[in-house]
This record gives C-alpha cells, sequence and structure tokens, in this order.
C-alpha cells in the first residue's frame, strides 16, 4: 500500500498543487477585475454593504482543473435581493458592451438566487456570478479550515476528485456526488468514522450561537454560522476527544473510506457538524443522505439515488479500486512489462 500512496496519490496531488499554485495570480486578478466591475454598479445604485466574494473549488481550497469563478454577492439588506435582477443586467452591460471584457452567456433566476454566467474573453474563465445567502461562502471557509488543519484531508480530497473524474463518475448532472458531497463524505468519514479522529467536528468545539435568517422561498429559517476557527482552541478540543493522535497514512485513510462507504455504510444522514447518526427515512432513496452544514433541508447528496446505474458505478470503482491498493494490482501489472 506505502508503493501506491508513493508512486499515484502523492505524484497525483503535488502536479495538481503546482497546478494550482501556477494559476492563482490569473484567478486572483480575473476575480479582482470582475469584483470592481460589480462594485462600480452597486456604488452608481447607491447599493452599500454588499459582501462580493469567491466561493467553491477556487476557494476552498479543491480546485483539480482548470475551472470557472463562483462569486457570490449578499447584500447586507435582504429586502434588496429583489432588486439585484436589474443590478446584474447592469453589471453584463458594464462588461460586455462597455468595457468589453467578456461574453455574455445567460442571466437566470431560481428560486434561492439568482445567477449571471459571463466567459472572460482574455482568459477565457467562466463567471458564475449569483446573488444569494451568505451560506456558500461560510460553507467555503469551512471546508478551507479543514483543509488548513491536517494536510491528509487536503490530498484525500484532492486525489478523490481526480480519481472521480478518471473513472467519470462525477457531478450532480449526471447523477453522481458533486465535489461538494464528495467532501463531505471524506470530512464525515476522517470525523466520526476513523478512531482516534483525523478531524474535528468545528460546530461542538464550543457551543456558540450565530444566528443567521435566511428564506428559503417564502419558508424563513434560522441556522447557526458558528463553527472554530482558532487553531489552539481546535488543538485543545482534539487533545480532550482524542486519547492519542491518529497516526495513519494517506493511503490506509483512503483504503478505510473505500471500505466503509463500499461495505459498512448503514443508510442514515451523513453530517458534518454533529456526532449522531440519525437514521433516515427507510422509503429514502437517496444513495448517500447527506446534510449541509448550513443550509437547512438543503441536501447535497440528492443527485445519486439507490439501485441506479450511478449509484452502481460509484460503488463498483470504489470496491475495485480498494482491490487494487490492496492487491497491488498496479504493480504487478508494471513488473510484467
Amino acid at each position: 500500500m506505502t508503493l501506491f500512496e508513493e508512486k499515484i496519490i502523492l505524484p497525483v496531488y503535488q502536479k495538481i498543487h503546482e497546478e494550482n499554485e501556477q494559476r492563482k495570480d490569473l484567478y486572483r486578478d480575473t476575480f479582482n477585475k470582475y469584483k470592481n466591475i460589480i462594485m462600480k454598479v452597486l456604488e452608481k445604485n447607491n447599493v452599500k454593504d454588499t459582501q462580493i466574494e469567491p466561493y467553491g473549488s477556487i476557494a476552498n481550497n479543491f480546485m483539480t482543473e482548470f475551472g470557472d469563478i463562483d462569486v457570490c454577492l449578499t447584500p447586507s439588506d435582504h429586502n434588496l435581493f429583489k432588486d439585484f435582477d436589474k443590478y446584474l443586467q447592469e453589471i453584463r452591460e458594464e462588461a460586455v458592451e462597455n468595457q468589453k471584457c467578456a461574453n455574455f452567456i445567460i442571466l437566470e433566476q431560481y428560486s434561492k438566487f439568482f445567477i449571471l454566467k459571463l466567459k472572460d474573453i482574455e482568459t477565457e474563465i467562466d463567471l458564475d456570478i449569483t446573488v444569494q445567502y451568505i451560506l456558500p461562502i461560510i460553507n467555503t471557509k469551512l471546508i478551507r479550515l479543514y483543509s488548513l488543519y491536517d494536510q491528509r484531508f487536503h490530498i484525500l480530497g484532492i486525489f478523490l476528485k481526480f480519481w472521480a473524474k478518471k473513472n467519470h463518475i462525477h457531478g450532480a448532472l449526471d447523477k453522481f456526488l458533486s465535489s461538494y458531497a464528495l467532501l463531505i463524505l471524506i470530512i464525515h468519514y476522517l470525523q466520526t468514522i476513523v478512531e482516534p479522529s483525523v478531524l474535528p467536528i468545528l460546530q461542538q468545539v464550543h457551543n456558540i450561537k450565530k444566528e443567521y435568517v435566511y428564506h428559503n422561498g417564502e419558508e424563513e429559517k434560522v441556522t447557526n454560522l458558528y463553527f472554530e476557527e482558532d487553531l489552539d482552541e481546535i488543538n485543545k478540543y482534539m487533545n480532550i476527544i482524542n486519547h492519542e493522535q491518529n497516526e495513519s497514512t494517506v493511503v490506509e485513510l483512503l483504503v478505510g473510506f473505500f471500505e466503509y462507504y463500499s461495505y459498512k455504510y448503514t443508510h442514515y444522514i451523513i453530517s458534518i457538524s454533529r456526532s449522531d447518526k440519525i437514521p433516515s427515512d427507510e422509503n429514502e432513496t437517496i444513495a448517500f443522505p447527506l446534510e449541509d452544514p448550513f443550509d437547512i433541508g438543503y441536501n447535497p447528496g440528492k443527485s445519486m439515488k439507490i439501485n441506479t446505474l450511478s449509484y452502481t458505478a460509484f460503488t463498483y470503482c470504489m470496491k475495485k479500486e480498494l482491490n487494487n491498493i490492496i492487491s497491488g494490482e498496479y504493480f504487478k501489472h508494471h513488473k510484467e512489462e
């Protein structure tokens, strides 16, 4: 198994990490260009205190390929949400017609948010500019913190995203798991299944309430945005809940991940914000019912159903990879050649 880590996992991780470092300035400069355009339009309309932040893989430390930039606009006054259809139109006009730096793709409204899609002409980077509540930004910060807390999680997340794409078992649109859903599976495994735990449940470090009100359609919801961000406090907490440190290698954790979700997982709601395992509805058809840490009632795993071709393919690939790692199958072929 050590050979698999040295010859496959770490080279994949290092290559992707180096590529991301090379792209960092390009993405930062592109984001700042459109942030300035957004700010210009909002200032012209006297819209103040709107948060403009990147979210998703570009900001959570898990980008694995040349991708898009997701930008979240969150007005401090929630009553202004309805007006952002007009502001997005003006942002489109400024970027496409006035500054001629982007091509327009689409402007749509969904139940939870507006979205403007542009493509930067110079870099060919797609930008998805959404107007919604702050939850995607908080989610991104949570996942990024986990990646910085223990590098083994970062390596696992990068490698498993690469593995899923390589095996064509990736993406909610294709009835598989999104990258975000896959990261939740990994975090839950490292928090709750592995002993001693590798990652803490950051919402449980202290009993703190940081209430945030948002709307899902006509329904008002209240969520708790707290998670511990102070590394000293996190380390104290881990010393309390763990009698010893987890010394597992990355490949040992990867084997355990495949083994758990292929053979041992029982149908309960997978959460990264609490340790208790609540059984899923016995009629539940979702393969991995996931609980979003902040967006109440949202299931990031809803795209993949039990007893479907996508679920069968996903579990088959996990079992096949598990067998290849344990048996050393990759390197048997290499020796024969």
